[in-house]
């Protein structure tokens, strides 16, 4: 999900969403898809812990795309 690649140091099949994470304040969290058991978000930033499992619902609900073209996680 980087529009600079390959130049991007940071890179994930996770979704991006628009959200700031509540613990750190990093500008994104991900949204992480399961096949078993309950979809969840997590900070985009490795040393944070934040994660919030979600119904499937209020994934949808949550999902924006990064406004700036060219802007990276």
């Amino acid at each position: 999900h980087c529009s600079q690649y390959p130049k991007c140091d940071y890179a994930t099949w996770d979704e991006p969403i628009a959200q700031p994470c509540p613990e750190c304040g990093r500008k994104f969290v991900i949204r992480k898809n399961v096949i078993k058991g309950d979809p969840f978000l997590y900070c985009s930033n490795e040393e944070c812990n934040y994660k919030e499992i979600v119904e499937r619902e209020k994934i949808w609900e949550k999902k924006d795309a990064p406004s700036e073209e060219g802007e990276d996680l």
